[in-house]
Parts: structure tokens; sequence; C-alpha cells
């Protein structure tokens, strides 16, 4: 993932796009990475340990043909260096 952002946001920036002054970039899953790039990474944290039991356990439903059984899991934006206010226009 770090290189593949960091090639997005060194592309952005050669065809004169500012990040994150003209473009905000947001990745999701806030793996630990997200906060140590340059400029830190805006994502979406979710508790992945939490989001692979519930798809092991609908996968059990799904296959011993239980009722489904939905669940959200909690999530919240980890704002960092890559967003910034909407430029107006």
């Amino acid at each position: 993932m770090r290189g593949s952002l960091e090639a997005l946001i060194s592309r952005l920036v050669s065809y004169g796009v500012s990040v994150p002054g003209e473009m905000s970039v947001v990745g999701f899953d806030d793996i630990s990475v997200a906060g140590m790039l340059h400029p830190a990474l805006t994502t979406v944290h979710m508790p992945m340990e939490e989001a692979g039991r519930q798809a092991v356990k609908r996968l059990v439903r799904l296959i011993t043909d239980e009722p489904d059984d939905p669940h959200v899991l909690p999530t919240h934006l980890v704002v960092r260096s890559t967003t910034g206010r909407p430029v107006a226009s």
C-alpha cells in the first residue's frame, strides 16, 4: 500500500494537483503505516479482527442455511494530512 499511495500522491503533484490543497486522499482500514506516510493518510478506522469474526459467522450461517443476522461494525474517520477543506469554486 505504501508504494502505491506514495505513487498516487506523487502523480497528482506531478500534474500540479496539491494534496490536500486541491484534492484529498483517503484510505480505508487505518493500517499502522497510514500515520507514517508523508503526508500522513486520512483513513477510515474499522475493527478488522471483529470484521473477520463477523465474516466467518456469516459464512457459517450461509453454509448451514441459518437466518442471516447482519452486523454493523463501528467505524470512525481518522483525519490526517491528506485531507483539507473544500476549495471554493
